[in-house]
Parts: C-alpha cells; sequence; structure tokens
C-alpha cells in the first residue's frame, strides 16, 4: 500500500476538489502531525468534472481508505467484532460494562435507536457511498489516452463495487437503506427500495463490473473480478435465506438463480487462481509470514501500519487486534502482546470443537497457555476483563509481527498491519456445498465439506447433512464475522440459539497458584452469571434499529420492525 504521507496528501485533495466537509475525521497532513486540518464529509457537492488522473486516483484513495478504516468520528467500527458479539460467539469484555457501552447493548440484544455505533456504522458506509458516486458522476473520460483505456474501466467497475458492498453491509445491519441516486449526495431523504429492489441493486452491479475489473485483487487491496462474484455469492445467500425467494432478477434481465450461482462458485473454484492454504494457521499467524495476502483469500481489507501519536479518523490498522488482546499480558517471549480485553470467545464455542481439530489452536487461546508461557517473567502478568472466560481470539490479536514495532510503542494500538480476510476460498466452498445440498447434489456437497474437514485433520464423512454444514462453517469460520449473517439467513430456529437464559460459571481445574490475581482464578470464568446471559430480540429478525438521529433527518425513512 501507498505510504501514509501520500494517502493522507490524496485524500486531502479530493475532498477538497468536492467542495465537500469531513465530520469529526481529523486527517494527516504530513507525517510528523504538525500540520492538522479537520474537514467535513456531510455534504459532498457536486463537483465539476475533473480536470487530471490525479483526480481520480485520489477518490481510490479515499474508497480503499473507507474500506480499511476501523476508527470512524469517534467510534471503534470493527464489523466483524460486531457480528460476532451479536452471534453470541464472543463476549463484548473489555473493562467492565460500561466500556464501550453500545457493544453491551449489542451483546445483550438490547439495542437502543441512540446508539452511537450505529450511527457511526451508517455515516461510515453512506460517507463511501457519496465518494463513489462523485467518482462516477465527475468522472472524464477525454483524460484517458489510449494506453490507458484499461485502467479508466478499472476506476469506474471499482468504484461501482465498493459502493455495492457499502450497500450491502448496510443491507445486512439495516436492512432496507435508502439507494442514493448517482450524481446525489446530500441527506438521507429517499423513499426506502423494497428488498427486492435493494439486492437487484447491489447484485446488479456486483454482476456487471466483474468482466471489467483485472482478474486478481492485488497488494494494495484493489478487488479483482473473484473478489466481486465472492461478494455475489454471499448476497444471493443472504437475500434468498432472509427472503425466502430462491431467484434474484438483475436490472438486466438475468436471473440469478441456485443454478447461477453455483455455476459463479465453480469458476471461482477453478479459475480463481485462489486455493486452500496447506496450514491452516498460517492464515492467521503473522509470525509464520504468510497471512496477509495468503492464497486462500479471494477479498481482502488491507490494514496499514505506520505510527502517529494521536487518535484520528485516519488511522487504518486493524483496531480489532488491539482491541481482544489480552489484558495487561505482555513477556518478551510470546508471540503477542497485551490488548484491551474485548471480544472474549464464549465457553460454548470453545468447547464445540472436536478436540483433535487443527483449527481450535488457531481460533482460541487460553489463559493457562498465555501465563505457562510467561516461564516465571511476572513483571507484567496476565490480567482479566469483563465477561472474563480464560479464553482469547488467536486469530485477530496482537500478533507481534502485526505491530510495526516489535514491542510496546505509544500509540500502537491503531496500527496493526493484520488484513482481515473477509472471504475466504473455504467459505466459498462450504456455501456450494450448502447450494448442491440444496439441490439434491449431496456427493458434491459432502465432496467439499470433506475437503475443509481434512484440512482440519478430521475425518471424511460418508454424507453431510445441512446440520453438518453448519456446525463446519461454525468452526471454519469462526470469529470472523459471518457467523450471525449466517444465522439471520437460516431463519428464527437458529437466531433464537443466542439466547442464554440460565448461565453457570465455569470453574477452572487449574489450581496453580501462578493462574490466580487477587484470589481469582484467570483460567476460568470471572463475573456475575446475569452478564454472560442474554435473550435474542426476537421482533427484530436479527436487524439493527435505524439510527433515530437519521430518521430525524428525514421524511421517508421508516423505523425497522421491533424498535
Amino acid at each position: 500500500m501507498t505510504s501514509i504521507k501520500k494517502y493522507s496528501l490524496l485524500l486531502l485533495s479530493f475532498l477538497l476538489l468536492l467542495g465537500c466537509q469531513i465530520n469529526n475525521i481529523e486527517t494527516t497532513i504530513n507525517d510528523d502531525n504538525s500540520n492538522r486540518k479537520t474537514l467535513d464529509l456531510k455534504d459532498i457537492e457536486i463537483a465539476a468534472p475533473y480536470t487530471t488522473i490525479e483526480q481520480h486516483e485520489d477518490a481510490f484513495y479515499i474508497l480503499y481508505h473507507l474500506l480499511s478504516n476501523d476508527y470512524y468520528n469517534g467510534n471503534i467500527l470493527s464489523i466483524d467484532l460486531i457480528a460476532d458479539i451479536l452471534a453470541g460467539d464472543i463476549y463484548k469484555g473489555g473493562a467492565n460494562a460500561s466500556d464501550i457501552a453500545d457493544f453491551f447493548e449489542f451483546q445483550k440484544h438490547t439495542i437502543n435507536v441512540y446508539n452511537s455505533t450505529l450511527k457511526a456504522i451508517w455515516e461510515k458506509k453512506y460517507d463511501g457511498i457519496r465518494v463513489a458516486n462523485a467518482l462516477l458522476s465527475n468522472f472524464n473520460d477525454e483524460l484517458f489516452p489510449e494506453n490507458l483505456q484499461q485502467e479508466k474501466e478499472y476506476y469506474k467497475a471499482e468504484a461501482r463495487a465498493l459502493r455495492a458492498h457499502f450497500y450491502f453491509e448496510l443491507a445486512r445491519f439495516f436492512e432496507r437503506p435508502p439507494i442514493i441516486p448517482a450524481g446525489k449526495f446530500e441527506g438521507y431523504n429517499y423513499t426506502q427500495p423494497t428488498e427486492v429492489e435493494l439486492y437487484s441493486f447491489i447484485a446488479s452491479e456486483l454482476f456487471e463490473v466483474s468482466d471489467q475489473m483485472r482478474k486478481h485483487q492485488d497488494d494494495f487491496g484493489r478487488l479483482g473480478k473473484y473478489s466481486v462474484l465472492a461478494e455475489l455469492v454471499k448476497v444471493y445467500v443472504f437475500y434468498t435465506g432472509v427472503y425466502k425467494d430462491e431467484s434474484l432478477t438483475l436490472k438486466d434481465g438475468i436471473i440469478l438463480n441456485r443454478n447461477k450461482v453455483i455455476n459463479i462458485i465453480e469458476e471461482i473454484i477453478q479459475q480463481s487462481g485462489t486455493s486452500l492454504s496447506p496450514n491452516f494457521e498460517e492464515l492467521f499467524q503473522s509470525s509464520l509470514g504468510k497471512n496477509n495476502f495468503n492464497q486462500e483469500v479471494i477479498f481482502e481489507i488491507v490494514h496499514d501500519k505506520k505510527p502517529h501519536l494521536n487518535w484520528s479518523g485516519y488511522e487504518i490498522g486493524n483496531l480489532k487486534s488491539q482491541m481482544t488482546g489480552p489484558v495487561g499480558y505482555f513477556n518478551s517471549e510470546s508471540s503477542i502482546n497485551w490488548g484491551w480485553g474485548f471480544g472474549i470467545p464464549t465457553r460454548k464455542l470453545y468447547d464445540s470443537f472436536d478436540e483433535n481439530d487443527k483449527r481450535l489452536n488457531s481460533t482460541i487461546i487460553t489463559a493457562k497457555k498465555l501465563i505457562d508461557d510467561l516461564k516465571g517473567d511476572e513483571s507484567y502478568p496476565l490480567s482479566y476483563s469483563f465477561n472474563h472466560t480464560g479464553l482469547y481470539n488467536y486469530k485477530y490479536t496482537t500478533h507481534k509481527k502485526s505491530d510495526g514495532s516489535g514491542g510496546y510503542i505509544e500509540s500502537l494500538e491503531l496500527h496493526y498491519d493484520q488484513n482481515y480476510h473477509y472471504i475466504r476460498l473455504a467459505d466459498i466452498y462450504l456455501i456450494g456445498a450448502e447450494l448442491y445440498l440444496a439441490e439434491g447434489n449431496q456427493a458434491k456437497a459432502t465432496e467439499y465439506v470433506n475437503i475443509i474437514r481434512q484440512r482440519a485433520g478430521l475425518y471424511s464423512k460418508s454424507t453431510v447433512t445441512f446440520d453438518d454444514i453448519v456446525e463446519e462453517r461454525y468452526h471454519e469460520l469462526a470469529i470472523e464475522g459471518h457467523r450471525y449473517f449466517d444465522l439471520m439467513r437460516w431463519g428464527s430456529n437458529f437466531l433464537n440459539e443466542i439466547t442464554v437464559s440460565s448461565y453457570t460459571l465455569y470453574e477452572s481445574k487449574h489450581h496453580d497458584s501462578k493462574y490466580f490475581l487477587y484470589g481469582k482464578n484467570l483460567t476460568g470464568d470471572i463475573g456475575v452469571e446475569a452478564d454472560f446471559e442474554t435473550t435474542f430480540y426476537a421482533p427484530s429478525r436479527g436487524f439493527l434499529p435505524i439510527p433515530q438521529d437519521i430518521i430525524d433527518q428525514s421524511n421517508n425513512l421508516v423505523q425497522n420492525q421491533g424498535y
């Protein structure tokens, strides 16, 4: 990825070109942070057609910045972390219940319409949509010479693909976000589309641009053809699952049905150039040197490390890494740094893994192992957080090789460069198994599930059921932000499994004094039962409320069911 300095200057120049303002985002102008300017991207005005190719490039830096940014308008917006809290696979954690209280609402499914994180999610995605609209509206074809015609088409296709991605994220959370017409940048005062209209628009954009893009995602993170087709597959299964409609008509009359999506899946598997990583832990362990841009990843959201001694909306490090690291832990011999103790895995998730499953130790690391690794060095002992279970996320965490320094530095929190594997080939295999099974092709479904199980060191099944596929997705994609949306598309019976009405604190069997802090056993549960319990809010069907502040700005938006 380009340097932070160049990235910042391009961001600034494009925003000034648009005559726009960016709400509550401080953007770094130079490397020493001595010169800063606050911009506001609330209302982007329509600008004249671009007069240089560089202006088109500037828009791209903004779009990909918005794709990567996890800290926006003062809110932590790791979408995959939020989704996994909603799914009940991880607890909020942190210092106490009020430490990012919005997240505790997600855990408890008692979500307030004034939840500030929801508003920030909404605004960030629409900022991306507005920038894409601006790029497409102000595009100047005449600037591109003959030798840049292909690059010109890439720019347009990527802007449309990223815009569709932002709409899809909005749709999965808020159900029917309004579609802002091309060339428009202001407000949200548009009539909400029907489900069919919204998903037809999203799917049509992804389908149409796929052939206009380069084949593969590059090491800057610019999307490729198969990144877009993979997201189209996820759009299809979410829409058809939630709305019980097996087909979707695209705007050119093409019918996107199960058979066509299976063909797309086969094309991804056979022609995308991706393949399963032979070693599951390589996908996430930066010490192995193969996690970012791993051969298995189809759609990669890139994070960058560049120390800034401040908090700003510009940072594009993987903030989830810092959030999920263990509280109070640092050891020169360990593979990870201290963290904030959010995103604590549930005992249910940990216990659900087969003891022979190779994925477990790459998914969750235990407090016992962390303490054992101290080897008598207790100068930085492990502490505990709210919802402590003695378990920590080990896929996305404070891996030392990802921190930009090899150890603690001031403001290190913002600068882990572990990329987020938004769509992996394993995900596509398992969706393929699900669709093949629905088509009655059990042999193909079994083949695809067994491909995933074999890498995990598990025995092959003679035949698979739908429940087998559900279980395999649970373990293969654990703590990667997919489970909640799977539960939504599978229906109310699965969503109701989020409810935990009676919880018993887990008492560890490990009683060596080194595992205790202030009389509490760090290898078991710490807290009160009520903080580990939740009741899924069935009237929502899994959707979140549209932020009330946004509704108040509009004459057309209708609040979601149940709120």
